[in-house]
């Protein structure tokens, strides 16, 4: 858990769950559906350096934390402590572990539900993309929000397009792959065709994903299969 404690701040909060554990379901007065949170407020100074100190992604930052007001009562808690269960990676719904110290003296522990929206340095299409376009040189990078499942991509020198993109389009960890043979690389390309097989020497070059490319000596493109070491290419 990430945590920020021994900070004293008279809060007032709204509880929308009661959790058994951590990461139990939470259950609402009553039982049946939770309440749909109608509205929220910016979340206390104590719970935004929680959330700011979970943050797992480099040079991400946290533009809104808001934290959700259900249709639970109030409690009056002496926060002194906030927590959150996970990493940071996008933007998302949270739950938030509130400790302090009660009216009566006593010890307080609530949880709270907390929106943020994450943003940070993303790469992004400088213009449109072929799948198997070699992306140096060819993307700019720009602040954008991080949404769960398209964190930011990992681009090196040989770092190729997976698919056709768009100018703009941002490219994530599913849209950038690493090719099969390196480009520029020397490979041994046999040529099949029916019962004629032609074997030539080649150099790495992009490629989609899942496949290897190479060109031949004449500047002729193909693709294939990676098989010991050589490149077999079916010919149609």
């Amino acid at each position: 858990m990430i945590k920020v404690d021994h900070i004293a701040l008279p809060m007032v909060v709204w509880m929308s769950a009661l959790f058994a554990t951590a990461l139990a379901r939470p259950a609402f007065a009553g039982g049946g559906r939770a309440p749909e949170a109608a509205a929220g407020v910016e979340v206390a100074p104590l719970v935004r350096h929680a959330l700011e100190r979970a943050l797992s992604t480099p040079g991400a930052r946290i533009e809104s934390a808001v934290e959700e007001r259900g249709a639970g009562r109030p409690s009056d808690c002496h926060a002194t402590e906030a927590e959150v269960a996970q990493p940071i990676e996008a933007s998302g719904r949270l739950a938030v572990k509130i400790s302090g110290r009660a009216p009566h003296g006593g010890h307080c522990e609530l949880w709270v539900w907390t929106r943020v929206r994450v943003v940070g340095p993303v790469a992004v299409a400088a213009r449109s993309l072929r799948a198997g376009d070699a992306l140096a040189g060819l993307y700019t990078t720009e602040e954008r929000e991080l949404r769960a499942g398209h964190g930011p991509a990992a681009i090196g020198p040989s770092s190729v397009a997976a698919r056709a993109m768009a100018a703009g389009q941002m490219l994530d960890a599913s849209t950038v792959v690493e090719p099969t043979l390196r480009l520029g690389d020397m490979v041994k390309v046999v040529v099949v065709s029916g019962a004629l097989v032609i074997e030539q020497t080649g150099r790495g070059a992009p490629c989609a994903r899942g496949r290897s490319c190479a060109v031949l000596a004449s500047g002729k493109q193909v693709e294939g299969e990676l098989v010991d070491g050589r490149l077999v290419v079916q010919s149609q």
